[in-house]
Parts: structure tokens; sequence; C-alpha cells
């Protein structure tokens, strides 16, 4: 995706206009963070996501095919101070964090930790994203559907910092009807099903 954008000279104007943050080399493909970084071994869980994070990954085999990941983004963004990760579906383990040190970020959007930022071992958590997306994309993401209209509105009354997310799938996409249809009903995000159905193009 990275390397796609990069190569629309009109998509990376605009870009640069923008902070830029990272949202890791391997989007809902397996192995996922807290699959590839459960090793026994700490230190082997820490330099294996540091290759996962610094690498070119296949969608569909989830295998490294060379570097790139926060890497290539820094080259394409070589005056920007890209700081911020966000990782697929909030995962994170502590070698994978300890990574994100070593590739220099400050500011981590994973997880549900605090409600508000929060400080620790060189790292500031932020609590946990609101999606603004539409109906269709809370149905897509199954995992966010749950309580999301009462849990925007309590959490958007008493936080004094609030983090807002929209889905890139809405900047492609011009109604609801259009994504179920695009998607056959199924989740966009696992390129690996839709590669099967016979679905996918690239």
């Amino acid at each position: 995706m990275i390397e796609k954008v990069c190569k629309n000279s009109s998509v990376f104007k605009l870009l640069e206009k923008h902070e830029i943050g990272f949202h890791s080399s391997s989007h809902s493909v397996k192995p996922r963070i807290f699959e590839y970084a459960d090793l026994p071994n700490y230190d082997d869980a820490m330099r294996v996501s540091l290759r996962r994070e610094t690498s070119k990954i296949d969608p569909f085999s989830g295998k490294i095919v060379g570097s790139g990941g926060i890497l290539y983004l820094r080259e394409c963004f070589p005056e920007k101070n890209i700081e911020s990760f966000r990782a697929p579906f909030d995962y994170f383990l502590p070698p994978h964090l300890e990574a994100l040190k070593k590739l220099r970020f400050k500011f981590i959007f994973s997880g549900d930790l605090c409600e508000e930022p929060v400080f620790y071992k060189g790292l500031t958590f932020y609590p946990r994203a609101l999606f603004i997306d539409g109906v269709a994309s809370k149905i897509l993401q199954i995992n966010y559907l749950s309580n999301f209209w009462v849990d925007s509105f309590l959490e958007g009354a008493y936080r004094r910092v609030m983090v807002s997310a929209l889905h890139p799938c809405q900047l492609v996409f011009n109604n609801s009807g259009e994504k179920l249809l695009k998607f056959h009903f199924k989740n966009p995000m696992y390129p690996f099903y839709l590669k099967q159905k016979g679905s996918w193009k690239t």
C-alpha cells in the first residue's frame, strides 16, 4: 500500500501536508502481532517484531518478501518525524512495544489501556480510538460493533482527550450499499479469503 501511494504523485503531495503515523506492515495478515511475537524468549520476540515491521509482507502468504514497512515510509517522507503507531485491531505485546521503541516510535494508539494519555518507559499510550465510520463499516468490523453508539456518547462526554478514527474504505466507496456489494458481505480486510473466492483484484 505504501509503495502504491508513493507512486501516485497527487496522493503523495496531499499526504505531505499531514502528520503521518504507521499502521503496521501486515494489516490483518497472518501471522498477526500476537502470533509472531508469542515466543518463549523475549529477545527473540523483539527481533522478530523488528524484522516484520521493517519488511514488505506478502498479503496472501504473510511471508516477508523484502525490505519495507516503516523504513520505506520514512524514506518516502524524509522530512517527517513518523513517531506514531497503531496496530491493526489494537493488537500488542510487550516485546513488540520494545521493538517499536527501537524503531523510534514515541506514541502508541493500540490497546484499551487508559482513559487519558499515559507515559510509560519512553512511550505515550493514548486512549482507544472511537471509530466515526458509517454503519456498514461497523458491520464489516464486527469487533467494533458492540455498544458502539453508547460507548461513543459516554466516552466522548467524560474524556478530556478523545481519539477518533476513520477507516480508509470510507474514502474509496461512496455509500454503504456499494461497500457491501463489492465485498459480497465479507470482510474486505481478509484478502486471503477474497483471493480464494476469486474476488480479489490487484
